[in-house]
């Protein structure tokens, strides 16, 4: 799982433009899955592998973007070695980003006069289930079903939902300008990073495992929270002008890790060395935000 160094979080903040924080009102339709969510296995047969990823947006590079349904899905198609030689469909076949209609069907055909016309039809049964069919790739490529089945989801909303629906980037952030810098989310796990007011950072990490969750919490002041499942911790840390909170905790088999890097402005040179200049009512108001957007984020998970 990727994970950025506090510094390279200030570098991509300046590149990437802030955006607006909105999630449609409502909860995703029972047969459409969280975007991001990644489908993958093998036709019936097994003459053809199968990725399909869904997508709040119709390209790769915007990991800026959040919704609760998403609108397409990255889909390629690719003749594994046991479809044969006669196939002349070599390597896999990208169809780009495909719509997906409220239903959650969809279908495309891609063309190509050298080697292939293929038609892909699906549709998701259920949040976690994908059924189509695979026709007339041509010259010598037998057309094949699939019906891929992932594991549960750690959650029903990816980490950047989770942080907007409990409105955490505005609490924390004062309304100040937040950008969402890393939205990443499969079944098993996903991260959300979100830099605000430029020098602060809110991450929210989920996993099925708490030993997976990328969070550094050595050498910090320790307490027990009541409240947001069993065996919830806050970890706080102050040094220099730097002062961390972070809340960990789990709900049925879902594990998650909000943190909030909280940067004062540079303290006075007479600081002594090992001390924070954070004061104790900024570190209060940290850890009051963070303790009660894991106490709603616990709800979702």
């Amino acid at each position: 799982m990727a994970h950025f160094h506090r510094r390279q979080l200030l570098t991509l903040a300046a590149l990437i433009p802030a955006v607006a924080l909105l999630v449609p009102s409502g909860d995703a339709l029972a047969a459409i899955p969280a975007a991001g969510i990644s489908y993958n296995g093998t036709s019936a047969h097994g003459l053809y592998a199968v990725a399909i990823t869904t997508s709040c947006v119709a390209n790769d590079t915007t990991v800026s973007a959040v919704c609760v349904q998403p609108s397409y899905l990255d889909l390629t198609v690719t003749p594994t070695a046991k479809i044969g030689p006669k196939c002349n469909a070599y390597g896999g076949l990208g169809m780009g980003y495909i719509g997906i209609k409220p239903d959650g069907s969809f279908k495309v055909n891609d063309y190509s006069a050298d080697n292939y016309n293929v038609t892909v039809t699906g549709q998701f049964s259920t949040s976690r289930t994908v059924k189509g069919s695979i026709k007339n790739i041509g010259f010598g490529c037998a057309s094949d079903t699939f019906d891929i089945t992932i594991p549960t989801p750690v959650s029903p909303l990816s980490p950047c939902e989770m942080l907007t629906k409990v409105h955490a980037v505005r609490v924390i952030g004062a309304g100040q300008a937040a950008t969402i810098i890393e939205n990443t989310f499969t079944n098993t796990s996903g991260v959300c990073t979100v830099s605000v007011a430029r020098i602060n950072d809110l991450e929210l990490v989920v996993s099925t495992s708490r030993s997976t969750l990328p969070i550094g919490i050595g050498g910090m002041q320790v307490k027990a929270l009541a409240g947001p499942g069993t065996a919830a911790t806050l970890y706080a840390a102050a040094n220099g002008n730097f002062f961390q909170a972070i809340v960990i905790f789990h709900h049925g088999t879902g594990w998650a890790g909000l943190s909030y890097d909280h940067q004062h402005s540079p303290c006075p040179s007479s600081t002594p060395v090992g001390t924070s200049c954070v004061t104790k009512a900024a570190q209060s108001s940290v850890t009051a935000h963070v303790e009660s957007s894991a106490r709603q984020i616990y709800t979702l998970l």
